[in-house]
């Protein structure tokens, strides 16, 4: 869905717009997937910025049950098999920035926008850019530390790697305003890419008491793919995504987001929405949607859950809440870093 339809009444352009790319390789090297309560924006052409929804003075009772990390995880001859993992405490990260960037990597960071042409499912623009989408175009600013840390990511092609089956809409809090939106982004992604065989990804973080950055680990695309996993979801003590009871018994989901939650990290926003399913939601469809070894990688994330005993690359996804903890665009912000 393009972000606005009615020349007439378009916005001042996106970012995303300065970065563009209008086709996407089905089978990259590597991977960055995104799940749960983050910011995306990008301060310069050829860079993305991602933020972890910390609002660390925040008592609601929904973003305290968020569980910021990231995984790295291979995948060689259709195994998974988890080489990395870094969790933080969300109101009280030990660094404000981590970087992802590619050793022979090629292209930089670019946003796959289609118009409607090619793909349009796995069109960037599926995430809801709330300035875009509920702010008549207009850049906000952010509250200091309402994303920590942050993300640099330096290569990659943004997409929509699944998008609900079922429509939503942006309901005013307090107001009469509606937006519809249609089908939204369930989880985005970066196909990454690189220039010869010997190609690595890297990932490093700083902090106020680091000297630059410190490299935590580095790992070769040689004979297998990696994945790496940034989310910021509901988990259960097992490190799975959080069961919602409710729909196990009646197969019914509450139909709300908690997407409400970004405007807390917003200075003075001047409305605030509420995200609703139009239906029951329901989970997206996995099946020649995604590849064996993103399936596979996403298991081992416990973001999907494997059926047991089932045929391969079948899975159960009834335990969690099927409407997203989806990640919101910020096109017109050069920054989430805050204070102004």
């Amino acid at each position: 869905m393009p972000e606005n339809s009615d020349p007439k009444a378009a916005p001042p352009p996106s970012r995303w717009e300065n970065s563009r790319v209008s086709r996407l390789n089905s089978d990259p090297r590597a991977m960055l997937i995104c799940d749960g309560l983050l910011g995306m924006c990008s301060p310069e052409p050829g860079k993305c910025e991602i933020g972890f929804l910390s609002l660390y003075d925040s008592t609601d009772p929904k973003l305290n049950e968020h569980k910021p990390e990231i995984m790295v995880i291979a995948v060689e001859n259709g195994k998974p098999e988890t080489l990395f993992r870094l969790q933080w405490q969300r109101k009280a990260p030990p660094f404000s920035r981590l970087r992802l960037r590619l050793e022979n990597g090629r292209d930089n960071v670019r946003f796959f926008l289609t118009d409607g042409l090619e793909d349009p499912a796995k069109d960037f623009r599926e995430m809801v850019d709330l300035e875009h989408a509920l702010n008549d175009g207009k850049p906000v600013s952010f509250r200091p530390g309402a994303f920590s840390p942050l993300l640099e990511v330096t290569h990659g092609d943004f997409h929509t790697l699944l998008l609900t089956p079922q429509t939503y809409t942006a309901h005013q809090i307090g107001g009469p305003d509606k937006k519809p939106l249609g089908h939204l982004a369930y989880m985005t992604a970066a196909n990454l890419h690189f220039a010869s065989e010997n190609g690595s990804v890297v990932l490093e973080m700083k902090g106020s008491i680091l000297e630059g950055w410190v490299k935590l680990g580095k790992w070769s695309v040689n004979n297998r793919k990696i994945f790496v996993v940034v989310s910021n979801n509901c988990q259960d003590k097992n490190g799975k995504k959080c069961e919602d009871e409710a729909f196990k018994k009646t197969k019914k989901a509450d139909r709300t987001t908690d997407f409400h939650l970004y405007f807390d990290a917003v200075l003075n926003p001047a409305k605030r929405y509420e995200i609703i399913c139009d239906q029951d939601p329901d989970f997206p469809k996995f099946e020649g949607v995604l590849s064996p070894d993103v399936w596979v990688a996403l298991v081992e994330a416990g973001l999907i859950r494997a059926v047991q005993g089932a045929k391969p690359f079948e899975f159960e996804t009834e335990s969690t809440n099927p409407t997203p903890c989806g990640s919101s665009g910020f096109g017109g912000s050069g920054s989430l870093e805050g204070g102004g």
